[in-house]
This record gives C-alpha cells, structure tokens and sequence, in this order.
C-alpha cells in the first residue's frame, strides 16, 4: 500500500513539474512571439494550412502565397526574393491541424517554438545515445544549450522552419533501428520527406542500406506509414498531387536561396558553374565510397554515414537556407563524443574549443551576411573532422568499452 501511495505520489510530482515547465515555456515563447517580429518560415505554412482547414481554400492556392508575401514583405514579392509558396504535402496540413485551427498567431506561433524546442532536445538526446556519448551529468545541459543557441539552430527557431523535426525523426529512425524497432523506423523514415531536399540523401542512404542488411521490416514501415497518409490526403482533396507537383516546380526553378551554383557564379562568371560541378562531383565520389562501405556494417557505421551525408548535401547544388544546417547537428555532437572518449580529459577541452569556434564562427558568419560559410567552410571543416573520428566512430560498441575499460 506504501509503495503504490509513493508510486501515485511521484506520478503526480512529475506530472505537475511537466507542466510548470512546459507553461512556463509557453509563456516565455508568447511574450517573444509577440516581441520578436520573425517567424515566416511558419507564417508560409500556418496561413496556407489554416485557411484549407477553416475555409476550404487549397493550399496550393496562389492567394495563399500573395497573402503571406503581403504578411511578411508588407506587398507582393519581388523578383529576386523569397515567393514563400506552400510546397509540402497535404498531409502536412493534416497533422498540422491543430495549430491551423487557432486563429491567433502568436498563440500558434508560441505553441510552435516549444514544439520545435522539444524536438531539438529530443534530437540532442538521440544523438549522445547514438554516438555513446560517456560525458559526465554537467555535458547535458552544456550540450542542450549548444543545440538550442549555435547559429542554424537559433536561426530554425526563429524562422519557425520543420528541420528540427525532420532531424528528429531520421535520426530516430536510427535509434529505432538501434533497438531493432524496424516498423517504427520505417514510419519515422516516412515523415522525413518533407523537407526532401534536406533529408532526401540521408533517406536515400537508409534504403540502400536496408536492402543491403535485408531488414525488409523498415521497408514495410515506411511503405504503410506513406501510404496512410497518401490515402487519407487523396480522400481529403483529390486534385492536391497536381497542385503541389506544379507548385514545387515554379519554386524550384525560382532559384533563389544560396547555393554552391549561384555564389560560384557570382564569384567567378566565367567558370563559377563548373566549379560548382566540380565540388558535387566530389561530393558524390566522397559517399559513393562511403555509402559502399557501409552497406552491411552495423547502425554504429551508418550514424556516422549519415552524418557525413548530412554535412556535404549543400554541395549537391540545390538551393540551402543555413538553417537548415542543423541538420548537421548530430554530426557535430558524434565529433564531440568521439573526442572526448578517445582523449579523455584533453579531448573534452578540444571539444569544448572546437565547439566554441564553431558557435562564434557560423555566428560571426551570419552577422556578416556571409552565407558561403554554410554552404563551403561548414561542409568542409565537418568532413575533415568526422574524418578524423571515423576510426573510432565506426568500431562497435563492445570495441568502445574496451577501450574504456582500459583507460584509454
């Protein structure tokens, strides 16, 4: 009886402790939402999925763009500047339902940032698990920071942009693979196709290597979870598929947002464009030979994979906001585990350093309009860098207590 008092009683404790914090949260977000005039990544999509919800108007509606434009430019979009079209699927607006049915943006904004909030912590604490991370207790909070207030990170947030959830469930579906939850992973897989042109490598990297383990269960996963949310869109609004296919063309061909291409070409008419060939064709040797490797080898290679992925898409070419850069996050934070177990005391002080040069850098890179950083410096100094962990990032774990064990 004692014992089921003290069960009901901790219940209770947490339950109450969760929802301290998380209105507190709440309420921290609302007052910065209603400060802080930002936010149009989530306008771009809040808009155009509230007014399918309360008023029936297709998303892909081109009032529903010229109405963002007018919300955040003030007028119509220029040429040269961001069109912000809805270029997602239907279902998005369906699990978005119910932050498209509150009418009040702040409130729905606010809502927004402590989901993406979580979603970052959530992202944080799958990576150290991934990545064995063997830090003390103060190495959580230091590193919750570093993901919530390093450069991409930040920039998401006040954007209001989906990567940290996209980060959240690719990389999940690897922590479910870790635990053998192959369905779950295929599912998570399937919600990562939103921002594709982020997540699409990463995700093209994951079916090479299910079909080279045979682990056909996240197939199955992936293939019902997509389906479900196909059917139920196709149930909802027939003639979405047409709409969003066009829309997604006239956005990509817009070509505005940096990229390898269009800052090569301003930099270096002459050659810019076969400079940025150049640097793709490396990029897809570098994980063409990786991608290889991995096939067949254990979940501990494909994080590490992954995470080199993550870090050369902007090479690729397509058009790449910086925040998107925290999809890269995961990569940073293997980096840093790696040292810190593999030197010890110094490699936790390298850490630390490493770590506070990349914040002041992409910081200092920002404040100085000087986007390059993330699609050339970033990219590249990340590659040397989980380079140089590979060999101890790619061993399997009992290799890893051993060496602990050891002392070493």
């Amino acid at each position: 009886m004692r014992n089921h008092l003290r069960t009901i009683f901790l219940a209770v404790f947490l339950l109450s402790l969760t929802l301290a914090l998380g209105g507190g949260l709440f309420w921290g977000n609302l007052q910065f939402s209603r400060n802080v005039r930002a936010g149009a990544e989530f306008l771009a999509f809040w808009k155009p999925a509230q007014n399918f919800v309360l008023r029936g108007i297709s998303p892909y509606d081109v009032g529903n763009t010229l109405e963002v434009q007018r919300l955040v430019y003030g007028r119509v979009a220029r040429a040269g500047e961001r069109s912000f079209q809805f270029v997602m699927p239907l279902y998005v607006t369906l699990l978005f339902f119910p932050l498209a049915s509150i009418r009040d943006f702040f409130i729905a904004r606010a809502l927004w940032l402590v989901l993406l909030q979580v979603a970052t912590a959530g992202l944080v604490l799958i990576s150290m698990r991934l990545s064995r991370w063997r830090g003390s207790w103060l190495s959580l909070p230091l590193v919750l920071l570093f993901g919530l207030t390093w450069q991409p990170g930040a920039q998401s947030m006040l954007d209001g942009n989906f990567i940290a959830l996209q980060s959240l469930v690719v990389f999940g579906a690897l922590r479910a693979l870790e635990g053998e939850a192959d369905e779950l992973a295929g599912a998570l897989a399937a919600f990562g196709l939103v921002y594709i042109r982020v997540t699409g490598l990463a995700l093209l990297l994951l079916a090479v290597w299910v079909f080279a383990s045979g682990r056909y269960r996240i197939l199955a996963g992936f293939l019902m979870t997509l389906t479900i949310l196909l059917a139920v869109s196709f149930l909802v609004y027939p003639g979405w598929m047409s709409e969003f296919f066009f829309r997604g063309i006239i956005e990509w061909r817009s070509q505005v947002l940096p990229s390898t291409f269009r800052s090569l070409e301003n930099w270096f008419p002459g050659i810019g464009v076969s400079l940025a060939q150049g640097l793709r064709a490396v990029a897809i040797v570098i994980l063409f030979f990786e991608w290889q490797t991995a096939r067949g080898k254990g979940v501990h290679w494909l994080f590490w994979t992954m995470s080199l992925t993550a870090v050369l898409t902007p090479w690729f070419g397509m058009g790449f906001l910086p925040a998107w850069t925290a999809f890269s996050l995961p990569a940073v934070l293997l980096v840093f585990s790696v040292m810190g177990q593999r030197w010890g005391l110094l490699g936790r002080l390298a850490a630390l350093l490493v770590g506070l040069a990349l914040f002041a850098g992409l910081w200092a890179a920002h404040w100085r309009g000087l986007d390059s950083i993330f699609l050339f410096a970033y990219p590249f100094a990340m590659t040397i860098l989980l380079y140089w962990v590979r060999w101890w990032a790619t061993r399997p774990p009992r290799l890893w207590m051993d060496m602990l064990s050891k002392g070493r």
